[in-house]
């Protein structure tokens, strides 16, 4: 189900994404395992998604089998995945519409800006009345909650992290801006988990600097003290 945070911390952006994952009988939520991989480099920069399980898979296998050079292709990718998805569920088209509605995902890249790569946050949901992305200004950060969220939950939780960030015109130093949101997101994402079952208190962060270099971390939890990146290579 994923709770999945894009924040844009001026010379780089950061995603986090829980490690649960939940399985749907009927109406009924159903736990899995707290060991998914939910943030994937998807050639041009990071993406994960919140939502339905079957449709973000579907977009995660296609990611990972495609080379991707353009964000429309990301776009293409997801819109193709919604169709098949509700061709998989024509005998209850109403549901599938539902759970399109909760599903979405956030994902980086780099353009260029007056003449210097920068790095961007899209996002897109199946909420949204169109296809579009919505990109997130420098100094912005966005929640995209479970299925068993509401939309109170998500804009408190938006709200704590928003009224924390601090960009890299307050932090200039990449490693100590990193540190110094580690412990408000692993306070996110306890509170997270206390709300919406379908939330682990574990996560896993990714960073896109400007200068195109992407780095994932390891499990991130209460308990951890050291957060280890490591370094992708595009």
């Amino acid at each position: 189900m994923s709770l999945i945070a894009g924040l844009h911390l001026g010379n780089f952006a950061l995603i986090a994404s829980d490690k649960r994952e939940m399985t749907i009988n009927g109406d009924t939520l159903v736990f899995d395992h707290d060991e998914a991989e939910k943030i994937i480099n998807a050639g041009l920069g990071y993406i994960s998604g919140s939502g339905i399980v079957e449709l973000l898979n579907s977009v995660k296998v296609a990611l990972t089998n495609t080379e991707i050079t353009h964000t429309d292709e990301i776009l293409d990718i997801i819109k193709s995945a919604r169709e098949c998805f509700r061709l998989m569920h024509y005998t209850n088209l109403e549901w599938a519409e539902k759970q399109i509605k909760k599903t979405g995902w956030n994902f980086t890249y780099i353009t260029e800006e007056n003449g210097q790569p920068t790095v961007r946050v899209a996002i897109v949901h199946g909420s949204w009345n169109d296809d579009e992305v919505r990109l997130l200004h420098k100094g912005v950060a966005k929640i995209l909650i479970p299925i068993d969220g509401t939309d109170l939950e998500t804009q408190q939780l938006s709200d704590y992290l928003n009224e924390n960030l601090k960009t890299t015109d307050e932090i200039p130093n990449l490693v100590d801006n990193i540190s110094y949101h580690i412990p408000i997101l692993i306070n996110l994402f306890k509170s997270a988990a206390k709300i919406c079952e379908s939330v682990s208190e574990s996560f896993h962060v990714a960073v896109h600097v400007n200068d195109g270099k992407m780095m994932i971390s390891s499990e991130i939890c209460a308990s951890t003290v050291n957060v280890q990146l490591l370094t992708n290579i595009t």
